[in-house]
């Protein structure tokens, strides 16, 4: 091929891919708001651009193709058409995807969204007592609890300047630091689930899961739950994170479980099988002191 002609296919690989961007820019505009004026001259010819696809480039050079272009130019041109097209729907149908993911998340959100009292750090902090006796823990105890707290962190502070100190047994202090529980899991042992779920809430952390969506034909459509439930047990162990959720369905003990979710003011309880629930969640923020 001459290096007119294959400047000729690079030329026109150039003036599509510019094409197959106004498409993509026309999807774009389809995610601006109702409100917004959609009536500039460049909107709509993005629009044109990106509603008849590679067919539309393909036909006209096909019945007129450019002056010079032999048939083999002609169909190594369409290929290049083709493969840009391809790669352009898969584009679209990426950003569709995730405009449904958006749109669920924000259903999510306003579904899960709950006012945060002023007990209540709205970001991830340690709670004070005054914190956690607003809840209704006892002050003796919230003070333990705190203790704890700053026990576990005190012990991973030393831990670590020991390694950095020369001839130190780094490995004997890896495993001390493994050794040691996470804040979280000392806290519900040591404590108790009431405790630890004031805890977590106090300190701004999600402490229940909202189920955003439920799978069609999974175990828990047939179980009956819903959008909008919040998970409260199963198999008589409260859930608070995903972690929780996950360590229960994944026992490889068989057979029915029972479950406990809140919908609205209503507590309902149904059963499911051990395995995956097939549900879509969200932490949130509830309460553990409200009725």
């Amino acid at each position: 091929m001459s290096n007119k002609t294959s400047s000729q296919i690079k030329q026109y690989g150039s003036w599509f891919l510019a094409l197959a961007l106004g498409g993509l820019a026309a999807v774009a505009v389809n995610w601006q708001p109702a409100n917004s004026d959609a009536s500039d001259t460049s909107v709509q010819l993005a629009k044109a651009q990106g509603e008849g696809g590679a067919a539309s480039l393909i036909a006209p050079l096909q019945q007129s193709p450019p002056a010079g272009l032999g048939a083999t130019e002609l169909a190594k041109l369409t290929a290049v058409i083709d493969q840009q097209n391809s790669s352009l729907v898969t584009l679209r149908n990426e950003m569709k995807l995730l405009q449904v993911r958006i749109e669920q998340l924000e259903q999510g959100n306003a579904n899960t969204s709950r006012a945060i009292p002023a007990t209540a750090s709205a970001t991830t902090s340690t709670p004070t007592i005054a914190n956690l006796t607003a809840l209704g823990e006892e002050s003796s105890v919230a003070e333990a609890v705190l203790g704890r707290v700053d026990e576990l962190a005190l012990e991973r502070l030393n831990l670590r300047h020991q390694a950095q100190l020369e001839g130190a047994d780094r490995q004997g202090i890896r495993e001390a630091l493994r050794a040691l529980p996470n804040d979280r899991q000392a806290l519900r042992e040591e404590f108790g689930d009431a405790s630890y779920d004031r805890y977590l809430y106090a300190s701004g952390r999600p402490n229940r899961l909202e189920v955003t969506s439920v799978l069609r034909g999974s175990v828990a459509a047939s179980a009956g739950l819903q959008a909008g439930d919040v998970i409260q047990s199963i198999d008589g162990q409260s859930i608070f994170t995903l972690g929780d959720l996950q360590r229960i369905v994944r026992d490889p003990a068989s057979g029915s479980v029972p479950i406990e979710v809140s919908r609205g003011t209503e507590r309902i309880e149904s059963s499911v099988t051990r395995g995956p629930l097939g549900v879509r969640t969200l932490g949130t923020s509830i309460d553990p002191s409200a009725p």
